[in-house]
């Protein structure tokens, strides 16, 4: 959660995931970040995962990008969501699911900053978020804790500024190995509840994770 409104011409968002019941109709957030009218998100939603940006403007449906790969319940998944938004050319998102780009959309007609000031959810969403399925359509989900993923969330990953290559993200999927990930893990009493601030909060950006 930062005072400044946050730029975004690329960017990459991993994650591990393993969702108890996919077939909920409703979206399971894994992350989200922005409000209602522009940010991004990647959530599962009736068997499928999602990777979602979106600008507000007079034709937002030339400025939503939408991808989605299908899954099953009960499996451990790795997800990559990249923005690629070039000075010079059509701005793309892609899908990248267990190290395999699934899909991208060039949907995106113009080389228009993603820009917002809103919160940041893991698991959840914090304040607003636009979760629909359909591109150019808003679906303002409004209130702390709505959209709570059922299942576990672990190595969630923000690369601000960076495309993670195919070679990049293939690495993420394979290190470390295994059936399951990493051995950091938000779960149960595993990390105690409470806020950790970054040092530079309440300056020209910031950050807070509450893990309440």
């Amino acid at each position: 959660d930062g005072s400044s409104e946050i730029k975004i011409r690329s960017a990459s968002f991993s994650s591990w995931f393993k969702c108890d019941d996919v077939t909920h109709n409703g979206p399971q957030v894994i992350y989200e970040q922005g409000g209602d009218t522009s940010g991004l998100g990647l959530w599962v939603s009736a068997s499928n995962v999602y990777f979602r940006t979106y600008v507000a403007g007079a034709d937002a449906s030339a400025e939503d990008c939408l991808v989605s790969s299908s899954i099953d319940s009960g499996e451990w998944y790795h997800v990559v969501g990249t923005i690629n938004r070039p000075t010079n050319s059509t701005p793309t998102a892609s899908l990248y699911l267990n190290g395999v780009k699934k899909q991208t959309s060039h949907t995106m007609t113009d080389n228009t900053i993603l820009a917002h000031s809103g919160k940041t959810g893991i698991g959840a969403v914090v304040n607003e978020a636009n979760l629909s399925i359909h591109q150019g359509t808003t679906h303002n989900h409004s209130g702390d804790g709505l959209g709570a993923f059922t299942g576990s969330i672990d190595e969630v990953r923000v690369y601000a500024g960076k495309v993670l290559s195919d070679v990049d993200i293939q690495g993420l999927y394979l290190s470390p190995a295994g059936t399951a990930p990493g051995s950091t893990i938000i779960e149960g009493n595993r990390i105690q509840t409470g806020k950790i601030v970054s040092n530079n909060l309440g300056a020209s950006a910031g950050s807070i994770l509450n893990l309440d």
